[in-house]
């Protein structure tokens, strides 16, 4: 089982090499996207990576928060990699912030069991509970786009045509297999579901979504992306720390965010020593 690791940094270098580091096998793939507003440190950490360890690097965008440019930096890396001739089974995307909190061989074992799922967390945005289902029908409702250095959104009345094809939310971290990856590469905006996504806020935790439900392969989906992060009313998630743990292994989860070694270094030292060397 062959993985194809993304991720997106936009902050400590260190960090960023370090979880490079912890994931990389001699028979995977890893692909970088680097913040274009980052300082020069995070672009050197990159091109380092690079050269010590073959990763991809996409050519770096400037990346907003709540912006297209979110949801565009995966939809890069699917095209990037399935166009790269590479052999890789499984695409896992990252922030510079995750950690692996199992060792890669259970992931391996685990996806070999359950090739051909895709594990995304979808979930029907007219059925959920509110305020949640308020808030995102709300960023339905208004044309969205970047200019002038932010996400902007416009009193353009969008609702009617988002409501039709912004049905499904969840979270933009996603483990997706290779067979689905080419169709997304393949596909139209309209087919893969997302053309009205870059006008919408927030879209990556929309996009993934839209296209598993519109796809040949919406009978794979497994609606759990076995992932661990704990908002507790926030619109970012909390820092986790070291008395986190025994939550995050009850999860069930290969994959935590968000980690701060100037907030806690040992949960990050915990978790390191946990990954046995790949083969």
């Amino acid at each position: 089982m062959k993985i194809a690791y993304f991720i997106a940094a936009h902050r400590d270098p260190g960090q960023f090499e370090d979880l490079a580091g912890l994931l990389t096998g001699p028979h995977d793939t890893m692909v970088l996207h680097v913040d274009a507003k980052a300082d020069a440190g995070m672009h050197d950490a990159a091109r380092r990576l690079h050269d010590r360890l073959g990763a991809r690097l996409l050519p770096s965008r400037k990346v907003y928060w709540g912006g297209w440019s979110m949801s565009r930096m995966l939809l890069d890396a699917v095209r990037d990699l399935c166009a790269s001739g590479q052999d890789w089974d499984y695409l896992i995307n990252l922030s510079a912030q995750d950690m692996p909190v199992r060792p890669i061989a259970e992931l391996r074992a685990f996806l070999a069991a359950h090739d051909g799922a895709n594990f995304i967390d979808v979930r029907a945005i007219d059925q959920l509970d509110q305020p949640l289902r308020g808030v995102l029908q709300r960023r339905r409702r208004w044309f969205t786009y970047e200019g002038g250095g932010r996400t902007r959104r416009l009193p353009v009345p969008m609702g009617l045509v988002h409501r039709r094809r912004v049905r499904y939310y969840g979270s933009q971290w996603v483990m997706l297999s290779r067979r689905f990856c080419d169709w997304v590469a393949g596909a139209t905006p309209r087919e893969a579901g997302w053309s009205t996504l870059p006008f919408t806020f927030a879209s990556d935790e929309l996009l993934a979504q839209q296209m598993i439900t519109a796809s040949p392969f919406r009978h794979t989906l497994v609606a759990d992306n076995k992932r661990y992060y704990r908002f507790g009313g926030r619109a970012h998630p909390a820092v986790l720390r070291l008395e986190d743990l025994p939550a995050v292994d009850a999860s069930g989860a290969f994959f935590a965010r968000k980690f701060d070694p100037a907030v806690d270094a040992s949960v990050i030292r915990e978790l390191a020593a946990r990954i046995v060397p790949q083969v």
